[in-house]
């Protein structure tokens, strides 16, 4: 066993050095195991150990064992209790989700903090059997068919070559004390179901059932590389960022013929579920305005193209008041406010984010609201009325744009598109002596 272990740390190409790796060693069969074959091999390590406080003395008397094996190998020992069922519950989620965060971050700290190069995990070839049989039995892409990985950046595992048997033989040949947690004689877990009562039955009609799967593993694994890879092209192709979100032309996912397992892979990170990505595939034949959301993100269908962008919590019927006397407003947004007697000096702003206006022309208080689809106003400019609807249109302003835009208007009549345009009834005629000067800073 040592030198096939030997074989496979070979196949890591692993830059071994006078820094120790560091093993994560829980007391259990297989990180035992582990050790001791590095301890054979002569490689430095250090040892990691987790107390997840979930089984009382047992959990102590886990970490008693560690500790000895420790000072029989004199190396170094890292211990760490953790509040699992706080963290759990802090979360909301199961206290296996809790437990395995807990871990694998402090493991991720202890290596960027001692300077470890790799993290070894005594995951065993059964476990990554367990594993892709799981992940079928939830439902799952390509990637959980991969089962576990034997490396994964600095993270690797010395053991995914082995049988359970062949660690069982090895322990009880080399006469290796370890404990035995309780919990994983329990078949209301769905992993030690498998692996007590599926897994035998399946090995009776294939009894090389766990070296299949590690050969379907491998083929998986690079089926997944070369999807990933495809997935990235696809994904930077249809994706335009925004300042705000991403931004996704209707004709290029039809051009790239895109399936709802692509699009759930693209909007996956957004919350997204697959049921939402079938929908929103089926929304490219709807009318603009369809909404998909998300627990954090909204995606909505404007014209030919469908808009993604964080949720907010928007009141269309918000209003603010401004009086004669305010000369600066932060909510909702930036804008400082001047008075002024107009002189030769005065040069008219030519900017959408400051305009002069006619003072005697305003009625106030002025209101600064959001707009409503049966608005209308006098573009500078021009002469006759254009809906706002229109107005936007023409510069084709998506959705999300038009809810953030804000109307500061006069007596119901609007005053300013702020930001973009102001009416041409409120501009600096030759007749004007005062001058409002409104300014939306950033």
């Amino acid at each position: 066993m040592l030198e096939r272990f030997k074989e496979h740390l070979q196949t890591f190409r692993l830059q071994l050095s006078n820094q120790p790796i560091l093993l994560a060693v829980s007391g259990g069969i297989d990180s035992v195991c582990m050790t001791h074959l590095f301890y054979q091999a002569g490689i430095p390590f250090a040892m990691a150990h987790c107390n997840f406080g979930l089984r009382g003395s047992e959990s102590d008397g886990d970490q008693n064992l560690v500790e000895n094996l420790a000072k029989q190998y004199n190396c170094p020992l890292h211990v760490k209790a953790f509040e699992t069922k706080k963290h759990s519950r802090e979360l909301g989620i199961s206290i296996q989700m809790a437990a395995r965060e807990l871990r694998y971050n402090w493991f991720e700290e202890l290596a960027d903090t001692n300077g470890y190069p790799y993290i070894a995990i005594a995951h065993n070839l059964n476990d990554s059997t367990e594993t892709m049989l799981l992940n079928l039995i939830r439902g799952t892409g390509i990637k959980g068919l991969c089962g576990i990985r034997p490396q994964h950046g600095r993270i690797i595992r010395p053991l995914w070559f082995a049988h359970r048997n062949e660690i069982e033989a090895y322990i009880s040949e080399q006469k290796l004390r370890y404990r035995e947690d309780s919990s994983n004689a329990e078949t209301k877990y769905y992993r030690n179901l498998i692996r007590k009562e599926i897994i035998p039955r399946l090995e009776g009609i294939n009894p090389s059932l766990h070296h299949t799967f590690q050969h379907e593993a491998r083929l998986f694994s690079a089926t997944h590389a070369l999807y990933e890879k495809e997935l990235k092209r696809i994904r930077e192709y249809i994706c335009r960022k925004t300042e705000t979100g991403i931004v996704i032309p209707i004709s290029r996912l039809i051009e790239e013929q895109v399936q709802a397992p692509v699009l759930y892979e693209i909007l996956e990170p957004y919350g997204f579920s697959y049921s939402d990505a079938e929908d929103i595939l089926q929304g490219i034949h709807t009318q603009a305005g369809k909404q998909f959301l998300s627990e954090s993100f909204q995606m909505v269908k404007d014209r030919d193209q469908f808009v993604l962008e964080p949720r907010t919590e928007t009141n269309p019927h918000a209003s603010y008041s401004i009086d004669q006397n305010t000369c600066e407003l932060r909510k909702p947004i930036h804008l400082q406010m001047e008075y002024i007697s107009r002189n030769e000096s005065f040069t008219i702003p030519r900017s959408n984010t400051q305009v002069a206006l006619d003072y005697n022309t305003l009625q106030f208080p002025l209101q600064l609201r959001h707009w409503h689809y049966s608005d209308a106003f006098h573009p500078l400019g021009m002469k006759g009325t254009k809906k706002l609807s229109d107005f936007f249109s023409d510069r084709k302003l998506n959705l999300f744009e038009k809810e953030r835009i804000w109307l500061l208007t006069s007596n119901n009549t609007i005053v300013w598109v702020v930001g973009y345009q102001i009416d041409d009834r409120f501009k600096i005629s030759p007749q004007t002596k005062k001058i409002a000067l409104f300014t939306l800073k950033q």
